[in-house]
């Protein structure tokens, strides 16, 4: 986008659609989280065709979540070069 557009948009009360920027952002950063997790390069059409998913099975306030804490309270982490994607 460039800044006339939004310029253009904000002088002539026209609405401006930015939905597409916000979506790639959203996944990119998801992508880098993806790569941060595993020490892996993470390619955007694998990550897009995976079923990598960290939302719990059921959304409620009384669901059991996909991580639990172990006897000394502490959480697993993912580990750079051992956490594994989908389809590695």
């Amino acid at each position: 986008m460039e800044h006339n557009e939004l310029h253009e948009a904000i002088a002539n009360d026209k609405p401006l659609n930015n939905a597409y920027y916000a979506a790639k952002s959203s996944f990119s950063a998801v992508i880098g989280r993806m790569a941060t997790y595993t020490g892996q390069v993470v390619d955007w059409d694998k990550a897009v065709e995976s079923n990598f998913n960290l939302m719990p099975e059921e959304l409620s306030f009384d669901a059991m979540p996909n991580s639990l804490p172990d006897e000394q309270g502490d959480y697993a982490l993912p580990i750079p070069g051992q956490t594994k994607l989908p389809w590695a």
